[in-house]
């Protein structure tokens, strides 16, 4: 048997066990495993906050066509109102509140870490999937000041917001809370419903988290995902996400403002690319240390400016393309990234070359502790 099949069934045991004898008073009962369970992790305590209705609208809409497939959708909302609750959507009673919680920071790997374990002891499944959805901002340290002033500060801007994660309110999630609050192997896919998540750094810390990372290198614009859309492909019996990401893409070249770029990130090929890119590092050490910045493409806009670079373009810079060292990077990036599609643009940036992945490059002799313990660094610097 599988042993992640194996290690859900012993959890499932556990929690049957567990809710029946401290959580009487609870007014649930605790399923028989389904084939899939998705947890939607919705921090709304922000400036998106009307787009989290209109998301929570697409997904009852899709569940009332009976897109899934007997399956779980589990919303856990922490919205401006102060409300912190989990919901449960269906198609025969909509939505439905199933716990609701004290006024909390749920931008915290301590809050992220019990809404998972509610979600999998109440609805237990052979299959999960994660949904972050909310602010962020890749692999940068959160900030409670500037950063999100400027985010907020969009609002004014006569423009459409876009995402960049983890904002609740004036509280921000690191990678490495997030890394935290989430069990190792347990889901078949995250997917990032925020900006920037498809970098290295990212990637990297979550390997060990999930099989597949969906998620975009670039900002996502403010609607997000196409709910209504995707979840028909997420509770197929023989899910392909390919056909999320495809979803993604193709609504927004449809829209007023048609920027998008996706990736689909397979886990378990980050350790043997971060094995190529040390040893590119350690015998082109001079240029990878010292590239030319401005010749590669970057996706970051406004205050993210200069802090995702496209990760092959950095590398094609460092190595000649035609080297054995090139060819071994270029077909363990292509393991990583079984798919990837991008629009001509981002606004004012202009897309011209996108491999799925971003990276970011410190400033020659700049001195970043915070970047300098992050997995990605320590993987290839040490």
């Amino acid at each position: 048997m599988n042993s992640k099949f194996q290690i859900i069934d012993i959890l499932y045991l556990f929690f049957s066990v567990f809710l029946f004898t401290s959580c009487q008073k609870e007014d649930f009962v605790v399923e028989d495993p389904v084939d899939r369970t998705v947890l939607v992790y919705m921090l709304a305590n922000n400036n998106l906050s009307e787009y989290a209705n209109q998301n929570i609208e697409l997904m009852l809409s899709a569940a009332s066509k009976g897109a899934l497939n007997g399956g779980n959708l589990i919303v856990y909302l922490d919205d401006k109102k102060g409300n912190s609750q989990l919901i449960r959507i269906t198609q025969s009673k909509g939505y439905e509140v199933i716990k609701k919680y004290e006024e909390r920071n749920s931008a915290n790997s301590i809050v992220l870490k019990e809404v998972i374990e509610d979600m999998m002891s109440m609805y237990p499944a052979k299959d999960y999937g994660l949904i972050f959805w909310g602010h962020g901002s890749g692999w940068m340290e959160g900030t409670t000041s500037q950063t999100m002033y400027n985010l907020q500060k969009r609002n004014l801007s006569g423009l459409p917001l876009t995402r960049a994660y983890g904002v609740d309110g004036n509280y921000w999630m690191n990678i490495d809370d997030l890394v935290e609050g989430i069990p190792d192997n347990m889901f078949h896919f995250i997917l990032f419903d925020v900006c920037y998540m498809a970098g290295i750094e990212t990637a990297y810390a979550l390997r060990n988290k999930t099989e597949f990372l969906i998620a975009s290198a670039t900002e996502v614009m403010g609607n997000g995902y196409p709910y209504d859309l995707i979840i028909p492909h997420i509770y197929r019996n023989s899910l392909v996400l390919e056909n999320i990401c495809e979803s993604f893409y193709h609504y927004y070249t449809q829209q007023a403002y048609p920027y998008a770029s996706v990736s689909l990130i397979h886990s378990e090929s980050l350790d043997s690319l971060a094995r190529v890119v040390k040893k590119i590092r350690n015998i082109y050490k001079e240029k990878y240390l010292l590239p030319d910045r401005t010749s590669i493409q970057q996706f970051g806009r406004n205050e993210f400016n200069n802090k995702f670079f496209d990760m092959n373009d950095f590398i094609s810079n460092v190595v000649p393309t035609n080297s054995e060292e090139y060819k071994e990077f270029s077909n363990q990036l292509q393991l990583a990234i079984p798919y990837v599609n991008y629009t001509n643009s981002f606004f004012e940036i202009a897309l011209e070359k996108y491999c799925g992945l971003s990276i970011y490059i410190p400033f020659p002799n700049e001195k970043n502790d915070f970047y300098d313990n992050l997995e990605w660094s320590k993987a290839i610097n040490n």
